[in-house]
């Protein structure tokens, strides 16, 4: 199977590329809201990030990305 990438249309790229930022920032925003540990909810010391399945990384959140 060959790696090549079909070519996207910046249109759709921006739509799915702004669709994985709100999965992204909604991710966040769960861990703030459920969290129970102060490093969380005052440090904010946490990453997150989307994966495919191989995995590569997709997108990192803005949080600390040195994890």
């Amino acid at each position: 199977m060959s790696n090549a990438h079909p070519s996207i249309d910046p249109i759709t790229l921006s739509v799915v590329r702004g669709a994985l930022e709100t999965a992204q920032r909604e991710m966040t925003t769960t861990l703030e809201k459920t969290a129970r540990s102060s490093v969380f909810n005052l440090a904010h010391d946490y990453s997150n990030a989307l994966f495919d399945h191989l995995p590569e990384m997709i997108l990192q959140g803005q949080d600390i990305p040195i994890h």
